[in-house]
């Protein structure tokens, strides 16, 4: 799509949306990542682009413009949107960003909504600078996360000494104490809010975390400790009295 074009043919159009925007297109539609002709006659051309989800768009969709030839020229005809289900490629990622080297990470699970989706993570290099991001395959929404390496908690070294009669007979370690171990996520997570948490065990029972959370703007590291008992695990915050 040409410049020209666009200013002939679907300016006025957009006219409401480009107020403030900073490119030829407004700045939701993605002609760069996927554009699809799905009718060419010698007088009516049809094509489909993409319209990602993000403030202005929940949702996202795809954006079908019809086009006929008039008066010597080509004039904008129909203009239909859909439901997404982009299915994005880790080539199509890749086009939102240029020249910049994009790694993809993971695809994980999700929900959008109530409904089960993909989730690519994603890793852009930029002058030295890494920055991590999340973004829905299903409709192209986008946020920025930390990076999804969690740092291991670091087993306490153990002290070699004569076990008791009692200790001697009896496991250090139950399989119930080891229960909470592991590498564990928020259930539901959405694009703004997450967590995050990775659980090792000692050998007194109790445990040891490190862990990072998203909700809305706000973000948070964490670390510290907490003893099991029964099904629950229960941590107890050694600066402020009373609370557990």
């Amino acid at each position: 799509m040409t410049s020209s074009f666009y200013d002939q043919n679907l300016k006025d159009s957009f006219a409401m949306e480009m107020e403030g925007g900073d490119g030829l297109l407004p700045h939701h539609l993605f002609p760069e990542v996927r554009q699809e002709i799905v009718k060419d006659e010698e007088f009516k051309k049809a094509f489909t682009i993409l319209m990602f989800s993000n403030e202005s768009t929940t949702g996202g969709g795809y954006v079908d413009f019809t086009v006929v030839w008039e008066d010597d020229k080509w004039k904008l005809d129909q203009i239909d949107t859909r439901p997404p289900d982009f299915d994005l490629t880790a080539a199509e990622v890749q086009k939102l960003y240029g020249d910049h080297k994009v790694t993809i990470l993971e695809e994980k699970d999700a929900t959008w909504g109530e409904e089960a989706v993909q989730v690519f993570t994603y890793k852009v290099e930029e002058d030295g600078q890494e920055t991590f991001f999340d973004i829905y395959r299903n409709n192209g929404q986008r946020y920025e996360v930390g990076s999804p390496e969690l740092v291991e908690a670091e087993e306490p070294e153990e002290v070699e000494e004569e076990p008791t009669e009692q200790e001697a007979a009896e496991p250090i370690a139950t399989e119930e104490s080891a229960g909470f171990a592991g590498n564990w996520e928020r259930e539901g997570a959405q694009e703004t809010y997450y967590g995050k948490i990775a659980i090792t065990g000692s050998a007194d029972g109790g445990y040891q975390y490190v862990g990072e959370v998203l909700y809305g703007q706000s973000t948070a590291d964490m670390t510290g400790e907490f003893v099991s008992e029964g099904s629950q695990a229960v941590f107890v915050d050694p600066n402020l009295e009373g609370c557990q």
